[in-house]
């Protein structure tokens, strides 16, 4: 079984030593922070005697978040990310990147975005440099109907899909209906939820996987779910 034994302290500075523990086998690990050398900047260190040596800093405004990551071991990767937001709109940023040439780190770099807007509407971005992007949108119409849009594209995946959702619900019954589209094949399915009392429903299932482009019967799915609790 493995031991070990660990220390942290506080300077009234704003240096802290978050971690300094050493394992039965006498490797180091240390992490460090420091706050207070400019407003709303945090710098931070994470380390072993070995193989590590991350420097980090996370600087904050009212409106936006910035942080990096760098490897102070042999400077050869970082990180960078940032999000801020004005009103219903927030964006951000990532990247991760290899420094040196010798480093076999994938290079990624993401952007998001999202609208939390007036009347119900919500809608939100993704994409990376590897040409994947996600879409989401939501639209609440009242208290009993609202709908939603999803679309994807990931090239890691062999297919695409689209896909919306409707639900309109009362007290006692909801209902959904959903359009998917998968490597050209477009399929729907509905469920319909009833609420017989507090802790006990019943949901019917029905969908079809392929309306157009390979239609059969087989491809005809339904089911039952009841859910006591």
């Amino acid at each position: 079984m493995g031991q070990k034994l660990g220390v942290k302290w506080e300077h009234p500075s704003g240096f802290t030593l978050e971690k300094l523990e050493v394992d039965s086998k006498g490797k180091v690990t240390t992490e460090t922070s420091l706050v207070g050398a400019a407003p709303g900047l945090k710098l931070d260190f994470k380390g072993n005697d070995t193989d590590k040596a991350d420097l980090s800093f996370t600087y904050k405004i009212p409106s936006a978040t910035i942080s990096a990551e760098v490897d102070g071991l042999e400077f050869n990767r970082a990180k960078v990310s940032a999000f801020g937001g004005a009103g219903p709109i927030s964006a951000g940023f990532a990247a991760n990147f290899a420094i040196a040439q010798s480093d076999n780190t994938k290079q990624l770099y993401e952007l998001g975005a999202t609208y939390d807007g007036v009347q119900n509407l919500n809608v939100a971005l993704w994409a990376n440099s590897a040409k994947d992007f996600r879409v989401l949108s939501k639209y609440k119409v009242n208290d009993n109907f609202s709908s939603a849009i999803q679309i994807d594209s990931l090239k890691d995946k062999t297919s695409q899909s689209i896909i919306g959702i409707y639900g309109c619900s009362n007290n006692k019954i909801s209902s959904k209906f959903k359009i998917t589209r998968n490597d050209g094949a477009i399929g729907a399915s509905t469920s319909v939820t009833q609420s017989l009392d507090s802790n006990f429903k019943v949901t019917f299932v029905t969908g079809i996987e392929k309306i157009v482009g390979g239609f059969s019967t087989s491809n005809i799915k339904w089911g039952v779910n009841c859910t006591l609790g």
